[in-house]
């Protein structure tokens, strides 16, 4: 089972065993607009990357289950980070402080099928914020909602582009948040029967993503609309 997580400015490739223990490779493309306004809210105007390979390492060394195998900033805000992980629900239950936290289900249904289901709501969005690499920095606490806050979409959007309005005009502002993405992709060993909440690749698209499997589903979300959930989404695949 393999899963990518990509959005328009970063991408996780992310491979799922049976027992749910996996890896995953990271890559990050940081906007500039981020790196200034990292810099001023810090005074760290030396800093080349606001992606810290150091910090990474002590923010994953804290966490049972995870490790960072590989780092490699290219520079300009390009960086690829590897991961190693055991049971994906385990980590984001120890977040969460949750030992009944699911973030994939996967269940035999009738006719020999499976369901693949991903539990998307305030708990889990939380849980893999924290483990994201950005919350290894002082931008976390001030760009992302408090954890389990009430947050209005629209009001977070506007904060969003008050907060950024030193460093871009609102309207590019307003769309670079509009074309930020997060894109949960399976990989089926067979044809999905339905879909709930997301869409099946076409065979061109598997193919650009490298997926030994034919089939793949994706499930997507825009950043702002996934970081001010308020009630759980449905995103299944019965296959």
């Amino acid at each position: 089972l393999g899963i990518t997580l990509g959005s328009c400015s970063s991408s996780a490739s992310i491979s799922l065993a049976p027992d749910l223990s996996g890896n995953a490779v990271i890559e990050l493309r940081i906007s500039d607009v981020l790196t200034w306004y990292y810099q001023d809210i810090t005074g760290e105007y030396d800093i080349e990357s606001i992606v810290q390979e150091e910090a990474l390492d002590r923010q994953f060394a804290l966490r049972p289950g995870i490790d960072m195998v590989s780092f490699d900033d290219r520079g300009g805000g390009e960086i690829t980070i590897g991961l190693a992980f055991d049971d994906v629900n385990r980590l984001v239950q120890a977040e969460a402080k949750n030992r009944d936290l699911l973030l994939v289900r996967r269940e035999a249904a009738s006719g020999g099928l499976e369901r693949l289901s991903l539990e998307v709501n305030r708990e889990t969005v939380s849980a893999l914020l924290s483990l994201g690499p950005v919350s290894s920095n002082a931008l976390s606490a001030y760009l992302l909602p408090s954890p389990g806050s009430e947050v209005d979409e629209d009001i977070y959007r506007e904060d969003l582009i008050w907060a950024l309005g030193d460093y871009a005009d609102a309207d590019e502002l307003s769309r670079l948040i509009a074309a930020s993405e997060i894109s949960l992709i399976f990989a089926l060993p067979r044809v999905p029967r339905s879909i709930s909440g997301g869409r099946e690749l076409g065979m061109e698209e598997v193919r650009r993503l490298g997926i030994a499997e034919s089939s793949a589903v994706a499930f997507t979300l825009n950043i702002v609309e996934l970081l001010a959930l308020s009630t759980p989404e449905d995103f299944s695949v019965l296959y």
